[in-house]
């Protein structure tokens, strides 16, 4: 049973940061509480038609198969946002990573950006956004256009915890990542997702050897399919 605790780098000792995160018990006592939330996002999803892309919690194309091959990753997202307060989060989709990040922290707020081409996207925002009324804002657009001018969306940051789960080609994942990190405040995690596509991992590697995140290393934290690090204090 996996227990996500987070081992915080020597570097960084006298820095806040997270302590130990939910248990899996908690995290899905927490969900089964969200059960109705849930099925709302659900219900949203079945009313446009559209197959879900694959999130957190589902497969991709499924009809709401469970994705367990990834549950690690969502237990660890959670036990990430448990101390966090503010989230910046490129890729916003039906909303399931925000609903397990909202879930974990009644303190945390969340920005997503996110393109908004599925038409249950904007429906799922406005079923969070009743549930968790001040907690969560979307900013709507094509990310290579919003993340190189995000003071005209209105987005200012600082961020304590970065969560980038947008486009995967081209150059747009490089820009989200970049423009995220030079909106980190003084002890952010950055979290790159779906590091199992060998772009994203050199991605994340390249951000490493800049030393523009310094990698959160504990082998009791599943990081196959993404990748955390710390921010480091640069800006871009």
């Amino acid at each position: 049973m996996l227990n996500a605790v987070l081992a915080l780098p020597d570097r960084f000792i006298g820095l806040p940061y997270p302590g130990e995160g939910p248990s899996r018990e908690v995290f899905e006592g927490r969900l089964a509480e969200a059960q109705h939330i849930l099925d709302a996002l659900r219900q949203v999803v079945l009313e446009t038609g559209e197959p879900i892309e694959g999130d957190l919690l589902h497969r991709h194309h499924s009809d709401f198969e469970p994705a367990r091959t990834i549950y690690p990753k969502a237990l660890g997202l959670h036990a990430l946002a448990a101390d966090r307060r503010n989230v910046l989060e490129i890729g916003f989709n039906a909303g399931i990573s925000t609903l397990i990040m909202l879930l974990a922290n009644k303190e945390l707020k969340v920005t997503a950006v996110d393109i908004c081409d599925h038409g249950y996207t904007r429906k799922c925002f406005a079923v969070l956004e009743e549930h968790f009324p001040g907690r969560v804002r979307l900013v709507p657009g094509d990310s290579l256009e919003i993340m190189t001018n995000l003071g005209a969306a209105g987005v200012t940051g600082p961020f304590d915890l970065l969560h980038v789960d947008g486009y995967h080609m081209g150059i747009r994942p490089t820009i989200d990542a970049a423009v995220s990190l030079s909106m980190a405040d003084q002890s952010c995690l950055f979290v790159l997702d779906d590091t199992h596509d060998w772009k994203l991992r050199q991605l994340f590697e390249f951000l490493k050897l800049q030393r523009l995140i310094t990698p959160l290393s504990d082998r009791r934290f599943d990081q196959r399919f993404h990748r955390i690090g710390w921010v480091n204090r640069v800006r871009l």
